[in-house]
């Protein structure tokens, strides 16, 4: 009769897709897989590099490869070669404390769409990505340099891929963070795909965003006081990178900064408001004036 019970409460997990934990340890990390996610934590209390795999010696946990559906990283700073190569993995949680990703990480994660590298991240293997054929957003949040990237990091990912990347001042001359990225013979590949995200910020309480080629600018926080869109080095804004086909400026934006929009080439048509007094020295280079 116990048998009889047991046999049927297997077959009633089996049919509403039940998945029993399963876990254990590789080097200094613990792992535990339940319902569908995957825990990998360090098992000293301290953060740690997990081990590298291969294909003769796979990760522990790839016998589970089609029922990992998350995947969460505490603790741990390196995460190792192949560690979770081929999975059905569609969420990815990284801690701040991850540094490295190495080698094939998330190779062939067919259902990864989308991933953000915590800010200490200075290092992405070769082929770390590569056939995420679904892979369409990678946000970087390292500020202060530009990523390692191995060779074929992102081959075979979505056509549609962006990889976001911190749009901020690393010079006294006024090269922005992306500029260095499109200079890097690492990054060079990706170039096409690379630019920061959007909406993002503009100047004090003003924030842009680039959607359906459109570039709209306008104030965070409805106040009195005039909103200035910042001055922007060498003409190369945040949304630049977007090559945005018309603009429209809300009403509380009062200045427009210096060669905000200049270079913008593709810009045919600009909408302003009734607000704005001030456009500073040549900022809408892209624009013919009779849009205006």
């Amino acid at each position: 009769m116990k048998q009889k019970i047991l046999t049927l409460f297997l077959a009633l997990a089996a049919s509403v897709g039940f998945i029993f934990a399963q876990s254990g340890e590789s080097g200094y990390i613990h792992w535990q897989l339940s319902n569908g996610t995957l825990t990998i934590s360090s098992n000293t209390g301290n953060p740690v590099a997990m081990n590298g795999y291969t294909v003769l010696d796979p990760a522990p946990w790839s016998t589970y490869n089609d029922k990992i559906k998350s995947i969460v990283v505490n603790k741990v700073t390196a995460i190792g070669d192949r560690a979770f190569w081929g999975s059905a993995v569609e969420q990815v949680t990284l801690s701040d404390d991850v540094e490295s990703i190495y080698d094939a990480c998330f190779g062939y994660c067919h259902d990864l769409k989308s991933i953000t590298l915590p800010a200490k991240v200075w290092r992405i293997g070769n082929k770390a990505f590569s056939n995420c054929s679904s892979l369409e957003y990678v946000d970087i949040k390292r500020a202060n340099k530009v990523l390692d990237c191995g060779e074929e990091a992102f081959l075979g990912t979505n056509t549609n891929l962006n990889i976001y990347v911190p749009y901020l001042s690393s010079s006294e001359a006024g090269d922005s963070l992306i500029t260095e990225y499109l200079a890097s013979d690492d990054w060079k590949p990706y170039a096409d795909k690379i630019k920061p995200l959007s909406p993002g910020n503009c100047g004090i309480n003003v924030k842009w965003e680039v959607k359906d080629g459109t570039l709209t600018i306008s104030k965070v926080v409805s106040n009195q006081f005039p909103a200035t869109i910042d001055d922007i080095m060498r003409g190369l804004g945040p949304w630049y990178y977007w090559k945005p086909t018309s603009l429209e400026i809300l009403e509380g934006i009062g200045t427009i900064g210096q060669y905000a929009f200049q270079n913008c080439e593709k810009l045919e048509s600009a909408t302003l408001p009734k607000s704005l007094t001030e456009i500073k020295e040549l900022p809408v280079g892209g624009i013919k004036p009779a849009h205006i």
